[in-house]
């Protein structure tokens, strides 16, 4: 039988935790290719992810490539996949056990049925570092800072999609309940189909962040049929320095946001498929309004005229590429608030800063 699962795990500068990914999988390695991709890391990483190669030869492949981000280790990693069905694992998260068997017996189920969808969903579990321990990682051990056990170190947080899915079935976009902002769906829920995925040609941008959306929204507009399996399979870690979920790190990579959205406007031909599923156009201008908003939040937070060119932009591009998105993305309530609030709160506060110095007030 070949592989029911391949695993893409791209990782960079990795070492501290790539083991505890790889370790997440090797219960199930007979059932699963690991496709590890060495994006240009210059620590431990290759020779870690070499050591599983040896010891797992018909299961664990290498490929050490120059940097490109994490689009290209995943690009890279595709080109190679074969197993039924493809998932992505970051190399700083990992998936639960149990969660994981179930998943890979469904798709044998499915396989023996010859009754594969496009796309499984699963659900995912944020695991998130506690403030005071953000502070100096110098302080904690690599099993510390990566458990693979609940510890109170963290705050847990499992997001489940049953609001909007029906569970353990196979189902179409009519069957799909509306979704909330709560519910929109990241890369940590998906597996797809591998033929699926390949006969899109899917290629993701590469070298930006932020391009798990195209992953997780352009594959979506082909998507036919569906299933749920409701259980808490990816362990999604927040709190590693530096990592592209930070504040700091959003706002310094603001371009990054444009221009993932750019190729997303220019991929996804709203509105242009006939017949369409509501719910899919419903979760669409969602998905894309978040996006928009983020662009939004980095402006107020930084108003410079970087940001604020950076923010027209994305508006030139939505009217652009997508104008009939755009109508209906630009209609969000909290697009409208905080556009209200880009054009006239950051005015009415640079009025009272004004009268403040001019009042001496303040000095600054």
């Amino acid at each position: 039988m070949g592989k029911l699962l391949t695993v893409i795990i791209p990782a960079y500068n990795s070492q501290m935790y790539l083991e505890r990914a790889v370790n997440s999988l090797l219960p199930y390695i007979e059932l699963i290719e690991v496709i590890i991709v060495n994006d240009g890391s210059n620590d431990n990483t290759s020779a870690i992810a070499a050591a599983y190669v040896q010891k797992y030869q018909d299961s664990v492949i290498l490929i050490n490539k120059e940097n490109g981000g994490h689009g290209s280790a995943i690009n890279a990693g595709m080109k190679l996949s074969r197993g039924l069905y493809v998932k992505v694992l970051d190399s700083d998260d990992y998936f639960a056990a149990e969660p994981l068997n179930s998943l890979l017996q469904l798709i044998q189920q499915l396989s023996s049925a010859a009754e594969l969808p496009d796309l499984i969903f699963t659900d995912y579990t944020l695991e998130i570092l506690k403030q005071v321990y953000r502070q100096d990682h110098s302080l904690l051990t690599a099993n510390e800072l990566y458990p693979t056990e609940r510890n109170n170190k963290f705050f847990y947080i499992d997001n489940k999609l049953r609001q909007v899915l029906p569970a353990n079935k196979l189902f179409t976009w009519q069957e799909v309940k509306k979704w909330s902002f709560t519910e929109l769906l990241i890369m940590h829920t998906l597996c797809y189909r591998r033929d699926f995925l390949q006969n899109l040609h899917l290629t993701l941008p590469e070298g930006v962040f932020y391009e798990d959306n195209y992953y997780s929204l352009i594959p979506l507009q082909t998507v036919e049929t569906m299933y749920y399996l409701p259980v808490n399979l990816y362990m999604y870690y927040i709190g590693r320095q530096g990592q592209s979920v930070n504040l700091q790190k959003i706002i310094q990579n603001y371009q990054h946001q444009v221009k993932v959205i750019k190729a997303m406007l220019a991929d996804l031909k709203f509105g242009y498929r006939t017949g369409q599923p509501v719910i899919l156009r419903d979760l669409t201008v969602k998905h894309m309004a978040r996006m928009y908003e983020v662009c939004q939040l980095i402006y107020l937070m930084q108003p410079n005229p970087e940001h604020l060119a950076a923010l027209q932009e994305v508006k030139e591009a939505f009217n652009r590429l997508d104008p009939q998105l755009w109508h209906y993305v630009k209609k969000k309530r909290l697009v409208i608030f905080l556009n209200f609030a880009c054009k006239y709160l950051l005015s009415l506060a640079g009025l009272i800063l004004k009268l403040l110095r001019r009042l001496r007030v303040i000095n600054a």
